[in-house]
């Protein structure tokens, strides 16, 4: 390739130059205990700090300002859906989730949104549930389709998503690291290994799609009969149960299209 025909590199940013909105109280403590983290493992804190500005001096303006004009916590709006298949006002006669009007008393999006202590706009809510295909309109009534919401790929509720995901793991460090007794950790268990086949890896997404939407299912329902349990003035917290798998070494599904594309 020649001089001219080589990709000209992205100039970073100005110091000084600010784009995106300010950290959030969840955006604060991710960054806090990501470096607590690193910290601990022992890595440089001049090294670190570099590759984070790296980082950030090569992402994309418009992308931050673009994930910055969207609504927050829009992942949270699924939610309801606990609600929504266990009140007996939300059931038909077979115990199966009946369609239910966008506003007002009970039973309603907005009183579920209410009653999960959810503080989203309830149009904006179900404009984003109708976009991933959870809820359909029919007459002037919402339909669930799914039991489980889809976030697209790109979206602001998928990244806020990730963001959430990634801030549980870290606080599940934050706790272990801290406990005396083996009994105390809260639950944390990897099944790892080093050397999948590439032809296995998508039978191993579908294995463990097929394994881990019942076992989340079952926790969600778990985690509502808790919740009914309040004693008047108990405090709560929330608490998330994951489960997701991850692969290294550079595997992605871009990469393996293009594998089968050069045999």
């Amino acid at each position: 390739m020649s001089e001219s025909q080589r990709r000209p590199k992205q100039q970073p940013r100005a110091r000084g130059t600010e784009v995106g909105r300010a950290l959030d109280a969840m955006a604060r403590e991710t960054v806090d205990l990501f470096t607590t983290v690193m910290f601990e493992c022992g890595f440089s804190t001049s090294q670190t700090l570099a590759r984070v500005e790296k980082r950030c001096d090569s992402a994309s303006p418009t992308a931050i300002r673009h994930a910055a004009a969207s609504s927050k916590n829009l992942d949270l709006a699924a939610h309801p859906f606990t609600y929504w298949s266990r009140d007996s006002a939300c059931l038909d006669s077979e115990g199966r989730m009946r369609p239910i009007r966008a506003l007002g008393e009970p039973p309603s999006i907005e009183a579920l949104l209410k009653k999960a202590k959810l503080k989203l706009d309830p149009t904006t809510a179900i404009g984003h549930l109708l976009s991933t295909g959870l809820l359909c309109f029919s007459g002037n009534v919402y339909v669930p389709r799914e039991e489980w919401v889809y976030h697209p790929a790109g979206s602001a509720s998928l990244s806020s998503h990730h963001l959430r995901a990634l801030l549980s793991y870290l606080r599940n460090f934050r706790n272990n690291r801290s406990v005396r007794s083996r009994n105390e950790p809260w639950f944390e268990r990897t099944a790892d290994h080093v050397a999948i086949p590439r032809s296995q890896i998508p039978r191993l997404l579908k294995y463990m799609k097929r394994q881990g939407l019942p076992f989340l299912k079952d926790k969600d329902a778990v985690m509502y009969r808790m919740s009914r349990r309040r004693k008047r003035g108990e405090p709560v917290y929330p608490v998330d149960i994951a489960a997701f798998l991850s692969i290294g070494g550079g595997y992605s599904v871009s990469s393996r299209a293009r594998t089968r594309q050069a045999k």
